[in-house]
């Protein structure tokens, strides 16, 4: 336990897992420095420091929320929770949150009366008279009912696969026994939900058919969408690690504390993490895997299975265990959703924030959604480096019916000269896989974080698209491509590049003949051993893509793309 003392008077404690209040605590306000006294399980202190407590606060500001006890009573759960995430209570509180949804929400219910659409395969889960779990193809057996689906990391773990060999066994039968811990679960869950059907990827895509996988991840956004709950793995890293684990509940239950201010009235608060949703569901290890970022997009109603407590998200509602009625504004994340026909994009999400600044053109506001997923996605991990263009193909569908505009592997073409924009982050490598992917210009060509120059005024791009084509892989047009190209029009200069300061970020630019030394930021897209280690990068050009003011309207500051000869 860690006490804290102002004078004599202990006042808040932060334990090991969660925010706690000792017997009788309180808050006093007007003192600058906290005695800080570590005991553990021994009498006598084994740590002893002082505590700035305006430097504290300011470092506490953004990590938690102060609610009023009398304003949230009825949405807290201030009961000891189970010791479990697996518990009588909480799947109480899961068939609320579903009869809350059903009665209440007008958009889920919009989703829950779409017209009944089914996946290729699924896994019936039997009834009460025949138990037994077997695989179903829909177009000779008709579902009976509505069914679910699991999002889950493959992770390293061995597991079951659906294969061209096993798809007759598994028509026949598909025994539980054989199957890892967290689908185990997920039939489990689904059952005691009341649905009779399952669809999991890996049971129910022919895994060594090339043409099966590419027909059904082309069709991955209808069976999200069309699934009436998302069951999700949020905390496990892989197949085997299952639903439910063990957890303190001091770690879920918010810290009532009494405050006994000098200058304002006294009152009881809650105090939470703000970050209770980012912790527990946004960055969690499922949400690190790039097919889910599609997945969670697309689900109408999730439950997530988190190492802590269970969380619900839907179209209009995000709880918790801790906040079952909702989280607070000051917690709460907007939702990422899938665009509608006819409507703006509205994948904006605040968990997400952007790395690029807004300029005033709501001519662009769709592309800029488009562009705030991307940086998510890119931040995500694949098993497959080929994968990059189809885990994302349901939501490039949905972002070309409101945006009407042509998908040129991850880009779109009525502002591609923007478009062309990207930069990989210095924060992370970059690679780029053996493999073909799309074109270089496309940022799905390379594995890494990238973020994008927001969109301006067409005045200020220097370049101009003259043609773009893509060429898809196979019949899915959102998907994977086989080759590809741009030809841009603008003024071409070519330079070598040499690093001459820290970090390469002051650099000497050799053009015509003539050495310049330029103060210049260069993002290189992908990791060039010959340049790290010698510190210069030959056979290139630069082509001047937008200017801006800078520093007054006298100033000028030019961002170019930095092109090289292969």
């Amino acid at each position: 336990m860690l006490r804290m003392h102002t004078a004599s008077q202990v006042f808040i404690v932060r334990g090991g897992c969660g925010w706690h209040s000792t017997s009788g605590a309180c808050c006093q306000r007007n003192f600058h420095t906290l005695h800080v006294c570590v005991h553990g399980r021994r009498r006598e202190p084994i740590l002893r420091s002082f505590l700035h407590v305006p430097y504290v606060l300011r470092q506490l500001w953004n990590a938690i929320t102060a609610l009023r006890v009398s304003e949230w009573a009825g949405s807290l759960e201030l009961k000891e929770p189970a010791g479990h995430t697996l518990s009588k209570k909480g799947w109480i509180q899961v068939t609320e949150w579903i009869s809350e949804c059903n009665k209440s929400h007008a958009r889920c219910a919009a989703a829950k009366n779409s017209p009944r659409w089914y996946p290729t395969r699924l896994i019936d889960l039997g009834s009460r008279v025949s138990p037994n779990l077997h695989l179903i193809e829909t177009s000779r057996t008709t579902p009976l009912g509505a069914y679910g689906t699991l999002s889950y990391c493959w992770g390293t773990a061995a597991t079951v696969k659906l294969t061209c060999n096993t798809l007759g066994e598994f028509l026949a039968r598909l025994p539980v026994s054989t199957l890892p811990k967290t689908f185990q679960d997920a039939i489990s869950v689904a059952r005691r939900l009341g649905l009779r059907y399952l669809w999991i990827d890996s049971l129910c895509i022919i895994q060594d058919s090339p043409g099966d996988w590419l027909a059904e991840s082309s069709a991955m956004g209808q069976v999200y969408q069309n699934g009436l709950f998302n069951i999700a793995a949020t905390a496990s890293s892989d197949s085997t690690g299952g639903l439910f684990f063990d957890r303190d509940p001091r770690s879920v239950r918010p810290a009532i504390v009494a405050t006994n201010w000098s200058d304002c009235p006294s009152s009881t608060y809650v105090v939470a993490n703000r970050d209770t949703w980012v912790d527990g569901v946004s960055n969690a290890v499922l949400n690190t895997r790039g097919w889910v970022l599609q997945e969670r997009c697309l689900s109408p109603r999730i439950i997530h299975f988190g190492s802590d407590q269970l969380y619900w998200e839907c179209l209009e509602l995000q709880a918790c265990e801790a906040f079952p009625t909702g989280l607070p504004a000051t917690m709460r994340r907007n939702r990422l959703e899938l665009p509608k026909e006819g409507k703006n994009i509205n994948i904006l999400d605040e968990e997400f924030p952007p790395k690029w600044q807004q300029s005033p053109l709501p001519k662009f506001d769709g592309y800029r959604a488009w562009k705030r997923l991307i940086e998510t996605y890119s931040r995500t991990q694949l098993s497959h480096a080929t994968d990059k263009l189809n885990a994302i193909s349901a939501l490039a569908k949905g972002a070309r019916l409101t945006l009407q505009d042509e998908y040129l592997a991850g880009l779109w073409r009525q502002s591609l000269g923007w478009e062309l924009a990207w930069t990989a982050t210095k924060q992370t490598s970059h690679t780029r896989s053996s493999a073909y992917r799309p074109p270089t210009w496309s940022w799905a060509s390379i594995d890494g974080e990238i973020r994008y120059t927001d969109y301006g005024d067409d005045e200020s791009l220097l370049v101009n698209i003259l043609e773009a084509e893509i060429t898809p892989a196979g019949l899915d047009t959102t998907g994977a491509v086989s080759g590809g190209f741009v030809r841009p029009r603008g003024f071409l200069y070519p330079i070598l590049l040499a690093r001459t300061g820290f970090c390469g970020e002051f650099s000497s630019f050799l053009i015509g003949g003539l050495e310049r030394w330029v103060d210049v930021n260069f993002y290189l897209d992908i990791d060039i051993p010959a340049f790290l280690a010698s510190g210069v990068l030959e056979d290139c050009y630069i082509l001047p893509h937008h200017s801006e003011t800078y520093q007054g309207p006298d100033s000028y500051q030019m961002t170019a793309l930095l092109l090289r000869y292969d």
